[in-house]
């Protein structure tokens, strides 16, 4: 199992929904930077069950227990290691489940690739994981935004009604300003790729699209092409279909692409499914779950798209 993401900087997640804590290892991150662990909180408060009608009425008061490579506040170049406790976990709720494949999890595929999987909320393959990633990405934001002057932000797309006991798919759109033209590589590991890489790591991810994307079908070329111009001491763009890439290297323009959610798996009505003795059963999902991921999954769109730019950097 592939537990690490990034070359350069690199973070290392571990922990299962269900067990004592989730945590991470990030190795690689500059020395001598002053961390804002106000803002590490609000990220993760930003990621976590809210009150409105969309979310869980699961509540997780995660907080960050720091155990290396921070001194006073300032990095100290040596890994980062850090752990948020599972404190609200009810694992009663997934008895029921101990021999049942849900519809739509990862429960059949994590049997089949290992032979046995934590039924407790999915394990590692839970969005619970995505917790350390907020951890770390803020760490990288804060350190985009400070050293280079760049900015990430995300906004989210869904259905107006979700109809009840069911879930519906969305979207988030993330727009990254301030980036050094520049950076990237081509061929195999062109920047957008990076991008699309972390984005679908993330968790029921279900598609990625950067620039003009799907909509670049059926355009002519006369309107896709970005022309330039050489204005007063400077190279622009007069449009940005690219998404702020080409030839998967960083333009200096606005990075933008959108990353679409497949709806919450976990639902109250009734489901055909299949027992690990292969038995035909008829499965109703009980317990506190999402019924859209986009409002929470952005906070991880913005992490994973910090720690792959601050890769790129550095």
């Amino acid at each position: 199992m592939n537990n690490s993401f990034g070359e350069r900087l690199v973070l290392t997640t571990f922990g299962e929904s269900h067990g004592p804590a989730v945590g991470g290892v990030l190795d690689g991150f500059p020395s001598r930077f002053r961390i804002d662990f106000g803002r590490v909180a609000a990220a993760l408060a930003s990621r976590a069950p809210s009150c409105v009608a969309t979310d869980t009425s699961r509540r997780e008061p995660d907080e960050v227990e720091w155990l290396s490579g921070i001194l006073d506040g300032v990095t100290l170049g040596t890994p980062i290691a850090f752990i948020v406790r599972n404190v609200c976990q009810r694992s009663c709720d997934y008895d029921a489940l101990r021999h049942v494949y849900r519809p739509s999890h990862a429960d059949l595929t994590y049997d089949l690739r290992y032979g046995i999987r934590d039924y407790r909320g999915g394990g590692r393959a839970s969005a619970r994981e995505t917790v350390a990633r907020v951890v770390a990405g803020s760490l990288a934001e804060q350190w985009l935004e400070q050293t280079h002057g760049v900015t990430i932000e995300t906004s989210v797309t869904m259905p107006d009604v979700i109809p009840v006991n069911d879930s519906v798919g969305s979207a988030v759109h993330c727009s990254v300003k301030g980036m050094p033209a520049g950076k990237g590589t081509p061929l195999f590991s062109k920047l957008q790729a990076r991008l699309a890489d972390a984005m679908f790591s993330i968790p029921a991810c279900r598609s990625f699209e950067y620039g003009s994307g799907a909509a670049s079908f059926g355009m002519s070329g006369s309107v896709h092409n970005d022309q330039m111009e050489y204005a007063d001491g400077h190279l622009r763009f007069l449009t940005n279909h690219a998404g702020g890439i080409l030839g998967g290297i960083s333009t200096g323009e606005e990075i933008m692409f959108d990353v679409v959610f497949k709806p919450v798996p976990s639902i109250s009505l009734p489901q055909h499914t299949v027992t690990d003795d292969r038995q035909n059963t008829l499965l109703t999902i009980s317990g506190r779950h999402d019924r859209v991921i986009a409002p929470r999954a952005a906070a991880v769109v913005r992490s994973m798209t910090a720690l792959t730019l601050m890769d790129q950097i550095i």
